[in-house]
């Protein structure tokens, strides 16, 4: 009810509905932002029923431990309770929480179903969030006929949304708008209970070790500035803090257990840190400033940053002055809407323009902006820009070689990956894109066109890195985990599927898990560090060829499986026998411990799945 209201609110805003030319264009911008998302959801499907979904972290690991919850019916089992289908066995424990919406979807719908609900629930609450919390705290003087402010809060709403989150993390990302909108309201002493509902649903639809803290962390700061501000500490802020906090341990009680009592030394204890020096510290820095992180890209890159930047810039010229900047800007958005240009003609300029010294300059021209911003006391985007550019710098230099004595003498340094601070920037950046664009008009009116064009292109933007980007490229979940094929190989086998173990060569073990295959080989956060050393025994014989997989493998672990693209394999039969091992699911010919002790049985292949999987057996 209270979105209800708020919405009728934000569209109508004071004015009488029927007379109201501001109201209709009003709800015409969120009925068609509305209508983006859909499509943006709807582009997910495949023409053969399934959905497009990325690889990395999603169909290699996470779905396979959310439906590992619904298929062994351990959903509420004990932390100690094992599940046997990976690794011969592992606890309860290192699956996620219950309590958790994620975990929900995928114990109540199939994958694929459980996938897209997931991406719907989480856009919507970006939208929204956004919408609300741009409305009701920087915009809150905005006059009833105002559309030109309209556009700038649904279009930044909009492009938030339509942002690639990584989903199976749930709102980490997507729900922060909405956190920050709860929490100014507790600020405002508005103590009613929609903001404390707002703040616990966060805490069910995130992860903890993902956002929570980071996102915690960011309250902190603004509890301590209002401090500082007033002299005087606000307790519903401290209140909700603290609230939130005892209620993500509780969500995450498996693991606040197992601290105190630990049923196992876990696998990332052998983590050994990477330690980088200065130049690829900031290196890291401006890559993190300019696109993101991998889990949390911005896709501020193309129009927002530079659109932030020369808009900034432009508060402290001249009127004569106004051109160029003008004209500057259209130079760079012709520059980056190449598929509406010859390539031949652009590719190269936008190349070299978007050289890393180019990006580099601008990282340092952050500093010339927040300059700008002090002396125009622009507070919030001051404070904004400045997160950023601190944010981008300790990510970068977390890892630098000059605090490596420090980080070895205080262990818990060592433990939560900190750099982790990089999950605020995507909200962070078009929250600063809102308040930028919102100065800029009040400087002239003219500017609302090419907020326009900015919006529009990074819509445009948002569907083109939904197919693919320069990292990753998503494939339909029915092709990759090729049921039929697996199908086809339990019914040659012919064997209940608990009776042996399996590995797999060239093709990522979820696969097999998600047929219900019992593997020895997994991908894996966290499991029992015996077994890592066991499993190692495996694959040592292939782990000596290459130093690289060598020391991958010895100092994360977390990929237990064997790594090679050779034809010639060389494993420990002996030791894979030992463990329950029989069969290898290789996805090319291989030449395993050259014929000795191994026999091809068969080769699998369904024109429509992905993989080609050659059966080998070991005698």
């Amino acid at each position: 009810m209270r979105l209800l209201e708020t919405l009728k609110l934000f569209l109508n805003t004071q004015i009488v509905w029927k007379d109201s030319s501001a109201f209709y264009i009003r709800m015409g911008f969120v009925f068609l932002s509305l209508a983006f998302i859909l499509l943006y959801i709807y582009n997910f499907k495949t023409v053969d029923g399934s959905i497009l979904v990325y690889i990395h972290d999603n169909l290699d690991s996470n779905i396979i431990a959310y439906k590992l919850l619904a298929d062994t019916n351990t959903f509420f089992a004990s932390s100690s309770s094992i599940i046997p289908n990976i690794m011969n066995g592992i606890p309860r424990l290192t699956l996620p929480s219950e309590y958790n919406i994620v975990s929900m979807l995928y114990y109540f719908f199939t994958p694929e179903n459980a996938y897209i609900i997931n991406e719907f629930l989480i856009r919507f609450i970006a939208f929204f969030g956004m919408l609300m919390l741009l409305r009701f705290h920087f915009f809150r003087e905005m006059e009833p006929n105002d559309v030109f402010t309209s556009i700038i809060i649904i279009g930044t709403a909009l492009i938030f949304s339509l942002l690639p989150f990584w989903s199976n993390a749930g709102a980490s990302i997507a729900g922060q708008p909405f956190v920050l909108y709860a929490y100014l309201n507790l600020k405002n002493r508005d103590i009613s209970t929609y903001n404390w509902l707002i703040l616990s649903l966060y805490i069910l639809y995130s992860s903890l070790y993902f956002s929570g803290i980071f996102v915690l962390a960011m309250l902190v700061v603004i509890c301590l500035y209002d401090w500082i501000k007033n002299k005087a500490i606000n307790y519903y802020l401290l209140l909700s803090i603290l609230g939130m906090s005892v209620f993500y341990l509780l969500v995450e009680y498996r693991l606040v257990l197992n601290l105190i009592d630990p049923i196992f030394v876990p696998h990332r204890i052998d983590f050994e840190p990477i330690y980088i020096n200065y130049l690829e510290a900031m290196n890291k820095s401006v890559s993190l400033f300019w696109n993101g992180q991998y889990h949390a890209f911005g896709l501020q890159e193309w129009f927002v940053i530079p659109f932030v930047f020369f808009s900034i810039l432009f508060f402290s010229i001249t009127k004569k002055s106004y051109k160029y900047i003008v004209m500057f800007l259209i130079i760079i958005i012709l520059i980056q809407f190449i598929d509406a240009t010859p390539r031949a003609v652009f590719e190269d300029i936008r190349v070299k323009f978007y050289t890393q010294q180019y990006k580099n300059y601008c990282f340092m021209a952050s500093l010339v902006c927040i300059g700008i911003l002090y002396l125009k006391n622009k507070i919030w985007a001051l404070f904004l820009l400045s997160a950023i550019v601190v944010i981008s710098l300790f990510g970068g230099f977390e890892s630098y070689e000059g605090i490596r004595s420090i980080k070895e003498n205080f262990s818990i340094l060592t433990l939560i990956q900190f750099d982790r601070f990089y999950i605020l920037l995507p909200f962070l950046w078009l929250l600063l894109f809102a308040l930028i664009s919102k100065a800029l008009l009040d400087k002239t009116s003219y500017s609302i066109g090419l907020i326009l064009v900015i919006l529009i292109l990074q819509i445009n933007l948002s569907f083109k890195a939904q197919s693919a980007n320069t990292l990753r490229t998503p494939v339909s979940m029915k092709a990759f985990y090729s049921k039929e094929t697996f199908d086809d190989i339990k019914s040659y086998i012919n064997k209940p599927q608990e009776s042996y173990r399996i590995i797999s060569i060239g093709l990522p073990p979820s696969v097999a898990i998600y047929n219900g295959f019992y593997t020895l080989d997994a991908y894996w956060a966290i499991y029992p560090l015996e077994y890592k050393h066991e499993f190692k025994k495996i694959i040592e014989p292939e782990l000596s060829k290459s130093e690289q997989y060598r020391k991958y493998f010895d100092d994360s672990g977390s990929r237990c499986q064997l790594m090679s693209s050779e034809k010639n394999i060389s494993l420990n039969l002996n030791q894979f026998k030992k463990m329950g091992g029989k069969y290898i699911f290789s996805s090319y010919k291989v030449n395993i411990n050259e014929g000795k002790g191994v026999s091809l049985l068969n080769v699998f292949f369904r024109s429509d799945n992905k993989y080609k999987v050659y059966l080998y057996s070991v005698d």
